[in-house]
């Protein structure tokens, strides 16, 4: 039989880098700020939606107030998904650079 010899984890190289307290919390306050703006774009979205008479049960299956909120929800994901992409990159690399001029 056979045994299968362990390797050695990889240990990455460098120094702790300590980053201040002032620049963690610009980041949060960033990121606190897009997901109010996120959280309000929703609540309005969706109670617009369960407000309207358009989905009040006249309709056939493909129109009803669950599959609408279903591509709004969709939708919102979409929205605010890029957002978050395009600000996770800028936030980190602004940080980056305030911690290492710190």
């Amino acid at each position: 039989m056979r045994t299968l010899r362990k390797s050695k984890p990889q240990r990455l190289a460098g120094n702790l880098m300590v980053v201040p307290v002032s620049i963690g919390a610009r980041f949060s306050k960033r990121i606190e700020a897009v997901v109010k703006e996120m959280t309000d774009d929703a609540g309005r979205s969706i109670r617009a939606l369960f407000e309207s008479d358009d989905y009040a049960g006249d309709y056939g299956m493909d129109a009803n107030v669950g599959s609408q909120a279903r591509i709004l929800i969709s939708e919102l994901q979409a929205k605010w998904e890029k957002r978050f992409n395009a600000l996770a990159p800028e936030s980190v690399a602004q940080m980056q650079a305030q911690a290492v001029a710190a």
